[in-house]
């Protein structure tokens, strides 16, 4: 931030309101905060950026977009050696702790932090509180005005009613209501009939989380979607295999090889929920 003359202010701040006060003055603050997560909690930050030598990567190199605080932060502190991200992930631990408001912590290089800031994808590893998945086996042990509003939301149509009274095998709900699976039984294996995430909740890593809760609880999966589907080509990365017809695409997970050609029959023929 330059001020009328062009030139670069920076000041050195000791408070919270300090700091929203040199903001305003269109300065620089450099923050002084023995304890960060007192800042993070006064100021309502809702994004901390830790620099370092960059994002976090897997032992082979690979890219960690997202972890979840705590249960991921606590799996990385004891599998890794590299004490620049042991101490970043420490932070981000600590932060996660001792703010109880909703935020989240990006680790990234100092080379990435305008694109860090400054756009939607971002460069660094997202650390967020990880989702709530709640498991029920019923429609009626849920708050069914919630889950429609849900559905027909993330669907963009109303939705035939008969759809919520066939019986159900699983149901996943995220969040408060943020996002939900539901899925059916059938002779053939479990059928998700309905994958939905909020269009609030949209980008925030819940569709990831309740494909992760569903894939633990159901390693064999059938279910379907239209060609149009903007997830469609993340569906196949996930599928064992898939078929395409006129009209649907189908998907299964560890379906025995006998009963493929049978779950596609099936899949297809199911009705359409939604109007």
């Amino acid at each position: 931030v330059w001020n009328s003359a062009t030139e670069l202010v920076i000041q050195r701040c000791h408070s919270p309101s300090e700091t929203i006060s040199v903001i305003k003055r269109q300065c620089i603050p450099l923050i002084v905060a023995p304890k960060l997560s007192t800042w993070v909690t006064e100021l309502a930050t809702r994004k901390v950026v830790i620099l370092g030598p960059g994002p976090l990567r897997d032992r082979d190199g690979s890219l960690i977009s997202i972890l979840d605080a705590p249960s991921e932060l606590d799996h990385w502190l004891h599998s890794t050696s590299n004490d620049p991200d042991r101490s970043r992930v420490r932070l981000a631990s600590e932060l996660f702790a001792e703010v109880a408001h909703s935020f989240s912590v990006s680790l990234t290089s100092p080379l990435d932090l305008l694109r860090e800031m400054f756009t939607v994808r971002g460069s660094g590893t997202l650390i967020r509180r990880g989702i709530s998945i709640k498991r029920f086996r019923s429609i009626t042990d849920l708050d069914n005005h919630r889950l429609l509003t849900l559905l027909e939301h993330a669907f963009a149509r109303s939705i035939d009613l008969d759809a919520l009274v066939r019986p159900t095998e699983l149901i996943l709900i995220a969040g408060e209501y943020q996002g939900a699976a539901v899925v059916e039984p059938t002779e053939l294996g479990p059928y998700l009939s309905k994958f939905a995430v909020g269009p609030t909740a949209q980008g925030a890593g819940v569709g990831r989380d309740l494909w992760r809760a569903l894939s633990v609880d159901l390693p064999t999966l059938i279910w379907r979607s239209r060609h149009d589907n903007p997830i469609a080509s993340w569906y196949a990365t996930e599928a064992s295999g898939l078929h395409r017809s006129c009209d649907w695409t189908v998907y299964w997970r560890n379906i025995p090889t006998r009963d493929i050609s049978a779950a596609i029959t099936m899949a297809i023929s199911r009705p359409v929920d939604f109007n």
